[in-house]
């Protein structure tokens, strides 16, 4: 848990600070993904794992350059 606290950590300053952006997004994207699938399994909703999976996509789709 301390390796996932720090990936979180680091991808969080690097959106604070808009630096890096998409380069945040792929570290955390693994994060993000087992985030989906606990979400999925829990709550059994897959409009909620959608919510999320768009969510994901559209501020990748604001990095893109």
């Amino acid at each position: 848990m301390p390796t996932v606290k720090l990936i979180e950590l680091v991808a969080a300053m690097m959106f604070l600070f808009n630096r890096n952006v998409f380069l945040a997004l792929l570290i955390f994207y693994p994060v993000l993904f087992n985030i989906i699938c606990i979400g999925l399994h829990f709550f059994g909703s897959i409009q909620y794992c959608a919510l999320m999976i768009a969510g994901i996509l559209y501020l990748s789709w604001l990095e893109r350059k």
